[in-house]
């Protein structure tokens, strides 16, 4: 298991973010959470099975808007590490 801390920038809040991430986080079997931060970024812990999950889930929400809603100006890594056992049962949006 792969636990890792990432941060999005951009136009994350307020435009239906981190429903968008939590959808694509239940498609692809992603466990952890989705919160805002006061900064107006938002905080993504996911919790994945293996590398290739975790780049899968991080291309899934670098959303890119066109016209309207989420702009992920910057997706970064905080940290990341092997975890030995789950740490979450499902994928929530945070308050």
């Amino acid at each position: 298991m792969i636990l890792c801390h990432l941060i999005a920038r951009g136009n994350v809040q307020g435009v239906n973010y981190r429903s968008f991430v939590r959808q694509q986080a239940l498609a692809l079997g992603v466990k952890g959470y989705v919160k805002n931060l006061p900064d107006g970024s938002v905080e993504i812990v996911a919790e994945v099975e293996s590398k290739e999950a975790l780049e899968r889930f991080k291309a899934a929400v670098s959303r890119k808007a066109k016209d309207w809603g989420p702009h992920v100006a910057e997706l970064s890594v905080v940290r990341e590490a092997e975890n030995t056992g789950p740490a979450y049962a499902s994928f929530e949006v945070a308050r």
